[in-house]
């Protein structure tokens, strides 16, 4: 792109994620109101949520700058910034899922401390010549993927996390079929699933496979899977609280 070219397109683009970033910024305020009441599990699911805030409001005001021909030399510290980010999350979703599935707080502290050392080398890779790939600028984009070898470590890592989110949820939905009275079991699984969706979408991004308004309209999905969320949580606890009720009406009879 042109210095100091504006771009209304980019502009439009960075306006959809300002949109998304404030969707994340409203789960993750909500989910710390509650910090002190949730479990390690749903601790380390918050801070996953947290380290998405980051992604998109980094990701906003890079476009901001870019659309009004502001960027300079100063993007690629936007775009670093952005990717210590996307890995960043890597950390507490990985410990999320080896609670959940392996149920041993010392097993899910290995497998984040493991999954700390292939972000470290992701980041370095970033950090090298040649780490971040400039793509081609289009009406609505300017985007900059990562060298093959992130990307690499990003696509084998969000494997492994989507087979045990996979596991997980496929397991709790079963255990849900058997006894349909346990309903916590049931939002349980969706609190996976969530991730599981937008994992998938950040694969598909990072791949660099979709670009120009598809990217754009593509990104209004995250904002879809933070409002998930939200409603998974909020029926998860509405679910307590009846069962609350119910058990504190049984004891009284």
């Amino acid at each position: 792109m042109e210095e100091n070219a504006f771009s209304i397109g980019i502009l439009f683009n960075a306006l959809v994620s300002s949109i998304v970033a404030g969707s994340a910024m409203a789960l993750a305020v909500f989910l710390f109101k509650r910090y002190g009441r949730l479990n390690i599990i749903m601790r380390s699911y918050a801070w996953f949520w947290f380290f998405t805030v980051l992604v998109w409001i980094t990701l906003s005001v890079r476009y901001a700058l870019i659309g009004f021909g502001l960027a300079s030399h100063w993007i690629n510290y936007f775009d670093i910034a952005l990717q210590i980010a996307v890995f960043g999350g890597g950390a507490p979703l990985v410990f999320y899922v080896g609670l959940r599935v392996f149920e041993d707080k010392k097993a899910a502290g290995i497998l984040a401390i493991a999954s700390i050392f292939s972000i470290v080398a992701a980041i370095w890779l970033i950090l090298q010549p040649g780490g971040l790939v400039v793509q081609e600028t289009t009406f609505f984009t300017s985007e900059s993927i990562i060298n093959t070898g992130s990307l690499i470590i990003f696509n084998v890592e969000g494997a492994i996390i989507l087979f045990f989110l996979t596991y997980d949820t496929a397991m709790r939905l079963r255990r849900w079929h058997a006894d349909h009275n346990e309903a916590k079991i049931f939002y349980e699984a969706l609190y996976s699933l969530a991730i599981m969706i937008y994992l998938f979408l950040g694969i598909i991004e990072q791949s660099g496979l979709v670009t120009d308004w598809i990217l754009v309209v593509f990104r209004i999905l995250y904002a879809a899977a933070f409002l998930f969320v939200y409603v998974v949580i909020t029926q998860y606890e509405a679910a307590g609280e009846i069962y609350l009720t119910e058990e504190k009406n049984i004891i009284t009879i």
